[in-house]
């Protein structure tokens, strides 16, 4: 495989990173506001407050990827780090309020508890996979580094901010 084959593969990789994770940001509340439609459930602020985050986060990886591949595509030194900089440690800033707000504020019932424990634990989640350790092993380079080194892969933005 020619390396313009392989750049064009990883781009087209990477977009579609950059789109499923923008899909998210909407599809993840979509489909539990149709869970909480169909068994007459409520959200409370809780779980639009937790919702909020993990859209946050998703969005940031959205445009993580999307900047990735342009980087790629046009061959550019990465521009993006100092804002990833500021991010990390806004998330930090960003769960705490939630966290805050779910001190402060009850929870309607347990669809409130669920849903807001659930997009929590996504959010953490993928701050963890951008900005510390690779959590998503989806390919067999990815598979076979995990099964050679016996270790989880540092996360590609973590590797970026180093350099």
């Amino acid at each position: 495989m020619t390396k313009t084959m392989q750049r064009n593969k990883l781009i087209a990789r990477l977009r579609q990173l950059c789109i499923v994770e923008f899909i998210n940001v909407f599809w993840l509340p979509l489909a539990f506001w149709i869970m909480e439609r169909t068994n007459n459930q409520s959200f409370g602020v809780n779980s639009i407050v937790a919702i909020i985050l993990n859209g946050i986060l998703l969005l940031e990886g959205s445009y993580l990827w999307f900047s990735i591949s342009r980087q790629i595509s046009f061959k550019k030194k990465y521009s993006f780090v100092k804002t990833y900089r500021v991010l990390k440690i806004l998330n930090f800033g960003f769960l705490a309020l939630t966290l805050v707000t779910i001190c402060f504020s009850s929870f309607s019932g347990t669809f409130d508890k669920i849903v807001t424990t659930i997009f929590i634990l996504l959010a953490v989640l993928e701050h963890i996979n951008y900005f510390e350790i690779q959590l998503m092993y989806d390919n067999e380079n990815d598979k076979n580094f995990v099964k050679r080194y016996k270790r989880l892969k540092v996360a590609k933005l973590k590797k970026i901010m180093t350099i």
